[in-house]
């Protein structure tokens, strides 16, 4: 059962689990439990945009870049593994790579003598 409304308490007695009150106040029984903590992707300011997304979620190279060459997508938003180390690589890669493009656009900067 898929049930995307917030938690106010998990319930259960010496560690063992027996359930969980809902925000509306409804318990559902159970004994075990998966939380996802990215389950909506707050990126309505992408709306405008024409991007390319696949099964809802943005297609990147490599090292991030989506179709729009200035616009980078890491995490859960890009379509992959969403795991909070791959995203953690994933901001890694893009930062990696919006270097080298300021760098790439900026020129190589000669020290002074």
């Amino acid at each position: 059962m898929l049930n995307e409304q917030p938690i106010h308490q998990l319930l259960g007695e010496n560690h063992q689990m027996s359930g969980v009150e809902l925000a509306d106040g409804s318990i559902v029984e159970l004994d075990a439990g998966l939380v996802s903590m990215g389950s909506k992707y707050h990126a309505d300011y992408l709306n405008g945009i024409d991007l390319e997304y696949k099964g809802g979620n943005l297609v990147t190279d490599a090292m991030n870049r989506t179709s729009h060459p200035r616009i980078f997508a890491v995490g859960d938003l890009k379509v992959g593994l969403n795991q909070v180390v791959i995203a953690a690589a994933d901001g890694a890669n893009a930062a990696t790579q919006i270097w080298r493009d300021i760098r790439r656009q900026e020129g190589t900067r000669r020290r002074a003598a």
